[in-house]
C-alpha cells in the first residue's frame, strides 16, 4: 500500500515510461481496480527543478534520484538546500547549500512542503533539531526559529 504522495511519485518514476501498472484504489468506500500506462507529462518540469523558498533563509527543492544516490539514501526523500541566505538562522545553524534535510525534530522530511509545515509548528525563539546528510555523512544541528 502507498500512503504517501512522495512514495507514489518514486514508484512511478522508477517503474519506467510506457510500463502498464495495476492499481487498486478506494473510491466511495469501495475498492476498485484499473491499469495505468506510465507516460511523460506534457510540458512537465523534471522533478525537483523548481526551487521553493521555505524557512529562515533557505531555498530548497525535492531530492532527485542522483542526489539520493550520492548521499547514500535508499529513496529520494528529504529537502535539498539550494541556497542559504548569509546571516540567516539557517546560516548560523551551519546549514549549507547541498545539504539534504531529512528530519526536523521528530518529523521525517519527505518533501519541501513537509519541511515548511514542521518548521511552522515551532514557536518563535524555539529550537529545532535538524538531521541532514552532507557529503554522505549524517549531521545533527540546532536551528532557532526567529
Amino acid at each position: 500500500a502507498v500512503d504517501d504522495a512522495q512514495r507514489l511519485r518514486w514508484l512511478a518514476a522508477t517503474a519506467g515510461i510506457g510500463k502498464e501498472v495495476p492499481l487498486t484504489f478506494q473510491r466511495r468506500g469501495r475498492l476498485e481496480r484499473s491499469v495505468a500506462k506510465l507516460a511523460v507529462m506534457p510540458d512537465a518540469e523534471p522533478a525537483g527543478t523548481t526551487p521553493q523558498p521555505v524557512i529562515v533563509g533557505l531555498v530548497v527543492r525535492e531530492v532527485d534520484v542522483p542526489t539520493a544516490r550520492s548521499e547514500g539514501l535508499a529513496l529520494p526523500l528529504g529537502a535539498v538546500v539550494r541556497e542559504v541566505k548569509p546571516g540567516s538562522a539557517a546560516s548560523q545553524a551551519g546549514i549549507r547549500a547541498g545539504d539534504v534535510i531529512l528530519k526536523l525534530n521528530d518529523v521525517n522530511i519527505h518533501a519541501p512542503g513537509n519541511l515548511t509545515r514542521a518548521f511552522n509548528r515551532l514557536e518563535s525563539g524555539g529550537v529545532a533539531r535538524v538531521v541532514l546528510r552532507r557529503d554522505g555523512q549524517t549531521h545533527f544541528l540546532a536551528l532557532r526559529k526567529p
